[in-house]
């Protein structure tokens, strides 16, 4: 009656092969119109007016990554693992049947009822000393540091996708300035032509200026591929196809607007110790450690394995009750014990080494942004000269005391002040997502990147 009982219970292996030509078509088939997107972004508080969204933000594309990016499902496995050894810690063992058949070869007496005795032995380990609790108690911090593992990778993919938005924008505005360069540089060939068949210039400056044309509009056509390069990084970073993630609009408006605060020194390294995740893992590294520890001590206690048994033996019922324990004889589990102190220390070593290190890098981090916004504020007053330069030029101009030439040049000398202030912007942005990754968490007001995505979305697995 157990066994059929027991087999009812019991689970089946179902193969499940990988197939590389199918992981591959169903990535590939990924689409940033997925129906399961728009409510993977709604269940996190994005509000989705129309679908497909016509423009995507950072924060919708980072929930599109979050949603797509294969790294996370790397996390949620690895999550669903320690969920699953916490329920393997909590396991009692299980008792032992031992049946027992013994045949008996001459009659007790002179007389033999049956030559067979059977019966059926029991064992029921019981363990002592709160080595259960200990083992729950690893297993559940181990739990915890998966479940702020995903987190962290959440984040690291919101880290690496604010870059590459970050490059995209700036291959579009630096594709715009070329061209905007390119068409000046024509009309500065034009006026030179001009001039040089009214003998006003030498067929030298023309040739010059023909040169920088070219020049241009070698960079203008580098520009227009440094836009697909930045594409196809943004499509990895989504984890899109990249035909998919070239048909996106993109809002750059935040990044146009952003207002670059200070950044108290205090408030960064507060921000980071109460933010890190790297650092809250270490804290749970530090419990299993402890938890380790306190399962080995207890071993120092014996189990007991309680035996009672019964046999039929010639009629007679015979009823025992036996018994098993270890004997610390040779060894009190000194070794183990040693072990686990030491790694405890290892944990406590490791966890005042990554602090140092996470000071460190916010303090670091708040300095490049420090500097990059001195740089861009020189940027902006270089631009501002030289607009004010290209106003008095024409004003010159309406007063007949400058000409179509020296506007046109310095136009193109504006066009290399923005070039330059575009970069120390973007410098800036990038000093400022440095912050970000300092202390893990978004600066802007902006919602982090999810962290509690425990279940693979629907429809999106890479497993045929």
């Amino acid at each position: 009656m157990v066994l059929p009982a027991l087999g009812c219970t019991l689970q089946s292996y179902r193969p499940e092969p990988i197939e590389p030509a199918r992981v591959a078509e169903a990535l590939g088939s990924r689409r940033s119109d997925d129906a399961d997107l728009r409510g993977f972004m709604e269940r996190h508080n994005y509000a989705v007016s129309e679908w497909p969204l016509t423009q995507w933000d950072l924060e919708a594309l980072t929930l599109m990554a979050v949603y797509f990016n294969p790294e996370m499902d790397v996390a949620r496995a690895n999550l669903a693992v320690q969920r699953a050894a916490e329920i393997t810690a909590g396991q009692r063992p299980n008792p032992r049947a031992n049946p027992i058949l013994e045949h008996h070869s001459a009659a007790s007496n002179g007389v033999v009822d049956t030559p067979w005795s059977v019966g059926l032995g029991l064992d029921f380990p019981i363990e002592t000393g709160g080595k259960r609790e200990a083992r729950i108690a690893r297993a559940q911090s181990l739990n915890d540091e998966a479940r702020l593992s995903l987190g962290e990778t959440a984040w690291k993919v919101r880290s690496r996708l604010r870059q590459r938005f970050v490059d995209a924008y700036a291959a579009d505005e630096t594709a715009k300035l070329a061209q905007q360069e390119l068409d000046l540089r024509k009309q500065e060939v034009e006026l030179l032509d001009r001039r040089q068949k009214a003998g006003e210039v030498s067929p030298s400056e023309v040739t010059l200026a023909r040169l920088r044309l070219q020049e241009t509009r070698l960079a203008a056509d580098g520009a227009d591929g440094n836009i697909r390069a930045a594409r196809a990084a943004l499509a990895a970073a989504l984890g899109l196809p990249f035909e998919e993630t070239e048909k996106l609009r993109l809002s750059f408006g935040k990044l146009t607007e952003s207002p670059f605060p200070a950044l108290p020194e205090p408030e960064v390294q507060h921000a980071a110790l109460q933010n890190r995740l790297d650092l809250r893992q270490g804290l749970d590294r530090y419990a299993a450690s402890e938890a380790t520890l306190r399962e080995e001590i207890a071993r120092q206690y014996p189990d007991i394995d309680l035996s009672p048994g019964f046999l039929w033996d010639q009629g007679d019922w015979i009823k025992s009750l036996g018994g098993a324990i270890l004997l610390p004889l040779l060894n009190n589990n000194e070794g183990p014990i040693g072990e686990a102190e030491a790694n405890r220390k290892l944990e406590a070593a490791r966890f005042k080494s990554l602090e140092s290190d996470v000071l460190a890098q916010s303090s670091a981090a708040r300095l490049r942004y420090e500097t990059a916004l001195k740089t861009w504020d020189t940027a902006k007053s270089i631009v501002a000269t030289q607009k004010a330069r290209l106003e008095d030029t024409k004003k010159l101009i309406s007063f007949g005391e400058s000409d179509r030439l020296t506007l046109v040049e310095t136009e193109i000398e504006l066009l290399a002040a923005r070039r330059a202030e575009l970069q120390t912007r973007i410098d800036g942005l990038q000093a400022w997502g440095g912050v970000e990754d300092a202390v893990q968490k978004p600066l802007d007001g902006t919602a982090p990147a999810p962290d509690d995505m425990t279940a693979s979305p629907a429809n999106q697995g890479t497993q045929p």
